[in-house]
This record gives C-alpha cells, structure tokens and sequence, in this order.
C-alpha cells in the first residue's frame, strides 16, 4: 500500500514534502513508493519521478485557510479529518505523518528544482508588458494570512505596507515594484502601470517563479514567510524580517550561489517601522 502526501495546506509545507522525497530517493526507494494528492500549481514541486502525483479538485473544505502547518492538520485538530479525506478516497492510515529525520533531509533542498521552461517565455514577457524592462525589480510579499492564531501576529499591516510601496515608489525611481502573492493572503498595495505590477491571483506560483527568476529581480522583500524561503532557494537577494532568524537566515537559507545573501531583522513582534525597512533595502541596492 502507498504512503500519501496529502498537500493542501499551507505552500511551505510543499517544499519540506519535495525535500522528504529526495531524502527517500536517495535512500533507495525508485521510485519511491508514495502518492501526492496536491493541487495543480504545486505539480512543479514534484516534477522529477520522486512520487505519484495525483492533481484534483479538492472539496473547499480543505481550502479553507483555517488549514496551517502540516498539511493534513484542519486548525489544530483531526476531528474533521477522516470525513474530509473520504470525499478524496484516501484513508487517513496511509497518510505519511511527521517526519522525523527532518534535520537531514531538509538539506536536500539546496539545489534550484524550479527552472522557467523556454516554452513560458512569452507568457512571462505577456504578463510584464506593461512595465519599463529596463528597470530593475525589487518584489514585495505583503503577506496577509488569517486563520489559526498563531499565523496572524506573522502579518505587517496594510498601513505599513503601503508606507513602505508609496517610501519605494518616490525614492527608488530606477526599480520597478512588483507585488506578489496568493488572492486573499496578501494585500494589494496600488495599480499596475510602467513601474508597479501586482501578481495576486488563485493560483500565481508559475508567476512568482518567472520574476524570480528574471535577471532584473534583485530583491525580494517579505516579512517571514514561504516568499522569501522561495526566493532564496531560487538565488535572490532577499530580506526578511521575524521571530527566527537563525532558522531563516541559516539552517534553512536554501540559497547556493554564492554572493546570495538573506538579510534579517529581528523582529520578535513584527513591529519594525516602513522606515527602518526601507532604509534597509536602500543600503542593500
């Protein structure tokens, strides 16, 4: 019988469950004998052979965002669990729970598993028409994730993000600005036109990726969250700032080209001012 991978919840997860099964490749398992029920802009995370990747329309239950951490965890309990998966066939026996030897296969994530396809090209020059391409990107994540308690003391207000876009904006006229995240878990901060792009919609995973991936993306900036863990793994300059920063600024900085650097502030309470934040960015352009 198959283990499964049941990953519907939140997308940093994704990238714990694409480095378990390269830990499980490498121990000997080809292929490996699990199945991954997911949605289908997380198919690139488990391109490679590495397991069965099943793509469907999940009930809106599990999309709900009270789904945190694990995966398979609904707000903290498993009361709803077995209910919730039967309307997806899967037993909840089968599921892969808790990985346990997470120090030594989290580092099968220094390597770059997303790479822009040529065929995406025209998409990607489609999606950025609008905007001056010979100015460099400064990418904001302006998270704003609500659900169990512990997700929402993560958030930067709305006011301070816009103070800091409007800061960006008038001072740092040779950049363009690009807002990215998913629709309802970050905030808009302004409209589109010749140096702002927002890129918020269901499902903007392939999106982010082309702009972290374009060579005039110099930095991306994200309180702690899955949006600058994902720009360091795909070799940008990122800034972050929260409660654990030797988790993100070490032990889990997925970067691996070298000159990459991940700034951090400290912010125990994600209290830092506009300002502070954009005097950072001015001394690391």
């Amino acid at each position: 019988m198959s283990k499964v991978i049941f990953d519907c919840g939140e997308i940093g997860w994704s990238m714990y469950h694409r480095a378990h099964l390269q830990w499980r490749h490498d121990q000997g398992e080809t292929p490996p004998n699990v199945v991954v029920w997911t949605l289908i802009d997380r198919y690139r995370f488990y391109q490679g052979g590495l397991a069965q990747v099943v793509l469907t329309d999940l009930p809106k239950e599990l999309l709900s965002p009270f789904i945190v951490r694990n995966n398979w965890l609904y707000n903290g309990y498993e009361s709803n669990l077995s209910e919730m998966l039967s309307k997806c066939q899967i037993n909840p026996q089968d599921l892969l729970h808790g990985f346990k030897d997470i120090e030594r296969y989290t580092g099968k994530m220094v390597f770059k598993p997303f790479i822009v396809q040529p065929y995406e090209l025209l998409s990607y020059d489609k999606l950025m028409e609008g905007l001056d391409r010979s100015k460099e990107n400064i990418v904001l994540m302006p998270r704003s994730k609500y659900g169990a308690a512990f997700t929402e003391f993560r958030n930067w207000s709305h006011t301070k993000w816009l103070i800091l876009y409007n800061l960006l904006l008038a001072n740092l006229p040779e950049y363009n600005i690009i807002v990215c995240g998913k629709l309802g878990q970050v905030y808009r901060l302004g409209e589109n036109g010749r140096r702002e792009l927002h890129i918020i919609n269901d499902s903007p995973l392939d999106e982010i990726l082309w702009v972290l991936n374009d060579p005039q993306t110099v930095l991306v900036v994200s309180s702690q969250s899955f949006g600058g863990k994902l720009a360091l793994l795909q070799n940008v300059d990122t800034l972050m700032w929260g409660h654990e920063k030797y988790r993100h600024q070490v032990a889990e900085n997925w970067s691996t080209q070298e000159g990459v650097t991940c700034t951090f502030i400290e912010d125990m309470n994600y209290s830092s001012s506009p300002e502070l934040i954009f005097e950072t960015i001015e001394g690391l352009l």
